[in-house]
């Protein structure tokens, strides 16, 4: 299991890509970090976070290397409070499962609604 401050450190990830997102030099800098956090995911992580947060890591590679700077921004806001559910003093919910159904119906549907996408759908199960 990820501990809280590693889980915080992804949502930071997440929020600082976010307000670059318009800054195409400086998105491609993050892909090292993307990287570096993701190798502590796969070290440390529950099989949940492990897949979760991999997914999040390729869609925001991908984007940022396909200069797709507004789904750069709009992924990163949908998932910037993500790792907030897996932390040890989660508000979001009163179990992990309520927590996931409250997060995709606030972040995860208006994406896929504005991108036309289908986001998450491998792990639409764990959500509902």
């Amino acid at each position: 299991m990820l501990k809280d401050n590693v889980l915080e450190d992804i949502g930071i990830l997440f929020c600082k890509i976010r307000s670059h997102a318009q800054q195409e030099a400086i998105l491609k800098s993050y892909q090292d970090v993307i990287e570096e956090k993701r190798t502590l995911v796969n070290d440390f992580g529950s099989d949940l976070q492990k897949s979760i947060f991999t997914y999040c890591f390729d869609i925001l590679k991908s984007s940022i290397e396909g200069q797709e700077q507004e789904l750069v921004f709009d992924f990163a806001d949908a998932v910037h409070n993500l790792h907030e559910i897996f932390c040890s003093n989660s508000h979001w919910g009163k179990t992990p499962a309520s927590s996931l159904k409250i997060f995709w119906k606030l972040f995860i549907q208006p994406l896929r609604n504005k991108h036309g996408k289908h986001f998450f759908d491998d792990f639409k199960y764990v959500f509902m």
